[in-house]
């Protein structure tokens, strides 16, 4: 009879037959009642968090989500100045990504480190390398009676038979074990930061990331380290591991997946771990072929990268970039639009959920139209350390009592200046902005001119090209041009240009029997003027009729 394998710790955890490895009696009375005590400790307010849910394009070009949202991530400060970040991503599911991410600060927080001891940095590591470690095997524990029964059932199959005829023939059994996988199936990866005593140690498994971000004060440019290891099918290190194990990297290459995904690391998915055997491409394999081991860089003073930020990102973010931007180093990208979002804000709230948003958007603006495209579950941490915050905001303007002349559509041109409306712009306080604004082209007089370069009809158009004239309004000589602006020339000698405008703003509203305010533009004269100019024009003639009626 046919037996399932037995569940184990991942092969490559060296430490996981210590009992260091174990949750202590505390941890353990805590995970057997339910709490959440993570809820109660405090959020780091030097972080930003932001998400995106996955989407799918539809035909008719609306949106949904494929799945549940499986992305899990907090971002905690403990006593001491001693901060913890993690982002769980998980796949099949959430319940491994948000079991990982309600145990592992509970592992790493929970009397596992103290600050004031100023622990070594191999210490450091080694409480890293355990949390990992028990975190998995709680996981796994969770899904033993599921596994048990899946055990039982299997056990009733004649493993004689080929799987298809065993279907036919235990149909009801197979229902049973098919229901019992939905509840055994699941994994997560993860990438974990601690910063210590100003020293920051980061923890990963499979492909999220971790940047450490430096802005270079003379180039104004991010320099980017990435401090994680992508463990996939590509990476060397991960292919020289799956090559002792007798597996064909090659073959797993083509088939671009390991079990469910890429990642050859990760917490939990017991189908490439204790299950993998009942993968006909993996059962060759001499032991598990996912492991646990987190990669772990340790010890980075702070201190010694003045200007930087540290990023925590799913890879369905990165990815995203790669997907819409082919020739650019995702990590370079989305350290300069954070350090951006940075400099735009007074502080780092808000700045996550910004990026996130924008690369949601490039992906929309790519693949929106095509249907049936999706995109994952986008997560992004910010943590600030020294980069400058707010350099850039648009400052708060104060405004004085100097006003200017405001451009209109209609030259004044002949009009005494005292007969004119007085419309009035109020200007910001001078010193306000580094540079002064310039208009359009070459115009950029200090000094007000009733001749603006949107005064085109009747003034001066200097400081604007031709060309640029004519693409903006089309050729002055034009039919169109000529019946809705009326020239210099031919304006009527009995204008009135309080038909026009109401030149006292102070004044009262005079209202109709129904409440509506009066309105004070009369268009009579502008009738009167467009009839003369037009009457002769055949293809205005039903229109103007039609206004003669009026």
């Amino acid at each position: 009879m046919a037996t399932a394998a037995p569940l184990r710790p991942p092969q490559g955890s060296t430490h996981s037959s210590t009992s260091s490895s174990s949750p202590s009696v505390h941890r353990r009375m805590l995970n057997r009642s339910g709490v959440s005590w993570t809820d109660d400790l405090p959020v780091c307010n030097l972080s930003d968090i932001g998400i995106a849910p996955n989407v799918v394009y539809l035909q008719d070009g609306k949106t949904m989500e494929a799945h549940q949202y499986a992305d899990f991530s907090f971002n905690f400060r403990s006593d001491h100045n001693c901060y913890l970040y993690g982002l769980f991503d998980g796949h099949d599911g959430v319940k491994a990504s948000q079991f990982a991410a309600s145990r592992l600060p509970a592992e790493l927080l929970l009397g596992q480190i103290n600050p004031n001891y100023n622990p070594p940095d191999s210490s450091i590591r080694k409480v890293l390398y355990q949390a990992f470690s028990i975190v998995e095997r709680g996981f796994f524990e969770s899904i033993d009676d599921a596994l048990a029964k899946k055990t039982y059932l299997q056990s009733q199959i004649d493993d004689r038979m080929p799987i298809e005829a065993a279907a036919k023939r235990y149909p009801d059994i197979f229902k049973r074990m098919k229901n019992l996988d939905n509840e055994i199936k699941g994994g997560t990866t993860a990438v974990v930061a601690l910063i210590i005593n100003n020293k920051l140690f980061v923890a990963n498994v499979g492909e999220c990331r971790a940047l450490l971000c430096q802005l270079n004060s003379k180039t104004n440019h991010v320099e980017v380290q990435q401090i994680s290891v992508d463990h996939n099918l590509y990476q060397a290190q991960e292919q020289a591991r799956l090559k002792m194990l007798g597996l064909n990297v090659e073959k797993l290459q083509n088939r671009g997946k390991l079990g469910v995904n890429e990642c050859t690391r990760c917490i939990g998915d017991y189908s490439v771990k204790g299950g993998y055997k009942e993968i006909e491409y993996l059962r060759d394999a001499t032991s598990e072929p996912s492991i646990s081991e987190p990669s772990i860089t340790e010890g980075i003073i702070i201190d010694e990268y003045p200007g930087s930020f540290l990023i925590l990102m799913s890879d369905d973010l990165y990815k995203s970039v790669q997907k819409c931007a082919k020739n650019v180093d995702p990590n370079d990208y989305i350290a300069q639009l954070t350090s951006t979002e940075i400099l735009k804000r007074q502080s780092i709230e808000g700045v996550a959920e910004q990026v996130v948003e924008k690369i949601a958007y490039m992906h929309k603006y790519s693949y929106g139209k095509q249907p049936m495209m999706c995109r994952g579950d986008m997560t992004l941490i910010v943590r600030n350390f020294t980069h400058p915050v707010g350099t850039t905001t648009h400052p708060v303007v104060t405004h004085n009592s100097e006003t200017f002349n405001v451009s209109v559509p209609y030259s004044y041109a002949g009009i005494p200046t005292c007969e004119r409306p007085n419309i009035k712009l109020v200007m910001p306080s001078a010193g306000i902005y580094s540079t002064p604004h310039k208009g359009m082209g070459s115009y950029s007089s200090s000094t007000p001119s009733d001749d603006t370069p949107t005064n085109l009809i009747g003034g001066s158009t200097s400081g604007i090209d031709t060309g640029t004239t004519e693409a903006l309004s089309g050729p002055r000589t034009s039919s169109r041009t000529h019946s809705l602006l009326l020239a210099e020339d031919d304006r009527a000698d009995d204008f009135n240009e309080e038909d026009f405008f109401r030149p006292d703003q102070s004044e009262s509203m005079e209202l109709d029997t129904d409440g509506r305010v009066v309105s004070y533009i009369k268009f009579d004269s502008f009738y009167k003027e467009w009839n003369r100019h037009n009457t002769n024009n055949s293809n205005v003639k039903s229109r103007v009729a039609w206004m003669n009626k009026r």
